[in-house]
């Protein structure tokens, strides 16, 4: 990752407050999406709790669709033993 300028950085913060995702901003500028977090930590406290926030969210989503998938999987199985016990 090169080192982004202070026009970059100043680009950088105004994406995320106007609600552009990290993985957006690091498309943008070609760096990892960790890297805009922690570029993003010296920020304001609200703007610093908005990248966590998303951050969360993405996470929550993610376990969510994990979850679905182990549900679908037991509720499988218990079929399954049903149609093997009648």
């Amino acid at each position: 990752m090169g080192r982004l300028s202070k026009e970059d950085l100043v680009e950088m913060e105004k994406m995320l407050h106007s609600g552009s995702s990290a993985g957006d901003i690091a498309s943008r500028f070609g760096i990892r999406t960790q890297a805009v977090y922690s570029r993003m930590e010296n920020v304001s406290s609200p703007r610093k709790l908005l990248i966590h926030n998303r951050k969360l969210m993405k996470d929550i989503e993610e376990m969510k669709i994990v979850l679905a998938e182990i549900l679908l999987e037991l509720n499988s199985e218990k079929k399954e033993k049903l149609r093997k016990t009648y």
